[in-house]
């Protein structure tokens, strides 16, 4: 996958533009195994160029056998109530 620059994305809305439409795919677990997804996430949810329509939770059995890590299902209903959002999100399950 080609990494963009987030300026090339968010030109058109810092020129007045409509809002960018975007899902954000995260691996992100409660409790958190890598404080960097929560910051990914809660940025998706601030930035007002974004428009976040989705999460997806990018979860493997490797991480969550032996362990106590859940899908970051928690997290993303807590910034929904707080941020008074809608945003959908679910969880898939990758190899």
């Amino acid at each position: 996958m080609t990494e963009v620059p987030l300026i090339f994305l968010l030109g058109p809305c810092i020129l007045g533009a409509t809002k960018i439409p975007v899902i954000d795919v995260t691996d992100l677990y409660h409790p958190c195994q890598d404080i960097g997804d929560n910051f990914d996430l809660i940025t998706a949810y601030a930035l007002p160029e974004i428009d976040l329509r989705a999460v997806i939770l990018d979860c493997t059995d490797e991480w969550r056998s032996g362990s106590r890590l859940d899908p970051g299902f928690i997290p993303v209903t807590q910034l929904n109530y707080k941020l008074q959002s809608q945003c959908a999100n679910g969880q898939i399950k990758s190899q």
